[in-house]
């Protein structure tokens, strides 16, 4: 196989390869606690979330120009109510229900700490490790090194990570005037200036809904969704509002949260921020072909297609899976990790990004009709473009 046909990644984080390592994850922390049950942390939303009458940071109140208002008469009696939320210490006078441009009523809740982790004991992280290693046995390399990857991820972030002090945060919501609908939060602050905070409810037969919470200073947001084999480009603008932002998109609940490129601009129209740039993939293995999200490619002696994409992370890597179809007509299974993403211009000045790095694994069966020794092979190509030179694939 001398040449390897790139694809690029999008999103269906309930299906394939890394589905399977969820699930397997699932599976040894369920056997932790079975056999540990103080290994379990408490529930955070158990406890009915305190509340407090001091006043946010300066640095919330600076953030956002709803919490620098006085509070309503409606607003204030929500203080009365109660929650249950991962997060201490509620800012009673400073709930906010505010509205978006596109009509939605949204209820925003700052907290004195989001913050509820506390790490395990050592022998509980011992333990998870040993049950995963157990599951493990019987799948290939490759499939345990990305296995293993998602397991010290979680380690670090719920497991073993160093414990820290109390953090503000944000908590949004859908609201109704009666209660609130979908949403969640706890972003602390340098989170929400950077990135925002935005939720989506919904997909299927119908529109995704995606609100949002953005900082002082964006006064509208330019959304860039790119053609996919299955869904055509969105591109759009809407406007923010209260610090808050809400529209709907044909697109999948996880796609319309994940996939969009966001250009926050200021009132003037100059640009803020740009946030999740789109990643492309280098088509065929050509940068000068850059292109998101098809279902096959063909090149050389590897064919792949029927791709199904199960994890995307534009800033890091993307995972998929697919069917190889090689020499002598022989179709087998394959898996797809794209990785590595670098910087590229087109002919106009446009900066692109795209996946400079593929490994595809292939599965050949017991008395394949290549001679091939039966199991998993995997292959590794890498692109870069030349002279830095990229365009979009028409």
């Amino acid at each position: 196989m001398a040449f390897l046909c790139l694809l690029p990644a999008g999103t269906a984080a309930a299906a394939g390869v890394q589905q399977e390592r969820i699930d397997l994850l699932n599976r040894a922390i369920k056997q932790v606690y079975a056999g540990a049950p103080s290994c379990k942390p408490p529930d955070p939303f158990a406890q009915r979330t305190t509340t407090t009458d001091a006043d946010p940071s300066a640095d919330l109140l600076n953030t956002f120009a709803i919490f620098r208002r006085p509070a309503t008469a409606e607003e204030l009696a929500l203080a009365t109510k109660e929650r249950r939320l991962p997060a201490g210490g509620l800012y009673r006078r400073y709930a906010r229900i505010v509205m978006s441009a596109s009509g939605r009523r949204q209820l925003v809740l700052p907290a004195q700490n989001a913050r509820s982790y506390q790490p395990r004991p050592q022998r509980c992280v011992d333990s998870l490790r040993r049950h995963m290693a157990a599951l493990l046995r019987g799948h290939d390399a490759a499939f345990k090194r990305g296995t293993s990857r998602v397991l010290e991820q979680v380690i670090r972030d719920e497991w073993a990570g160093e414990a820290q002090g109390p953090t503000e945060g944000i908590f949004l919501f859908t609201y109704d005037g009666h209660g609130t609908g979908g949403g969640g939060g706890g972003a602390d602050l340098n989170t929400l200036r950077t990135k925002g905070m935005f939720f989506s409810f919904g997909g299927g037969a119908r529109p995704s809904l995606v609100t949002g919470l953005i900082p002082d200073g964006v006064a509208s947001i330019e959304l860039l969704y790119p053609a996919t084999a299955d869904s055509a480009e969105v591109k759009r603008t809407v406007a923010v509002r209260d610090n808050v932002v809400s529209y709907e998109v044909r697109r999948s609940g996880i796609d319309a949260l994940v996939e969009p490129q966001m250009t926050w601009l200021a009132a003037d129209g100059s640009v803020v921020r740009v946030v999740n740039p789109v990643t492309y993939v280098a088509g065929c293995g050509v940068a000068g072909q850059l292109e998101f999200k098809p279902s096959r490619c063909a090149a050389g002696s590897l064919n792949l297609s029927k791709v199904q994409w199960q994890w995307w992370d534009s800033a890091h890597a993307a995972t998929g899976t697919g069917e190889a179809l090689l020499r002598k007509g022989y179709r087998a299974r394959a898996k797809i990790v794209l990785s590595r993403p670098l910087s590229c211009t087109t002919e106009n000045g446009v900066i692109l990004r795209y996946f400079s790095r593929a490994r595809v694994s292939v599965l050949y069966r017991s008395g394949n009709t290549l001679g091939e020794r039966p199991g998993w092979r995997s292959y590794v190509v890498k692109v870069e473009a030349s002279d830095g030179l990229c365009e979009l694939s028409p």
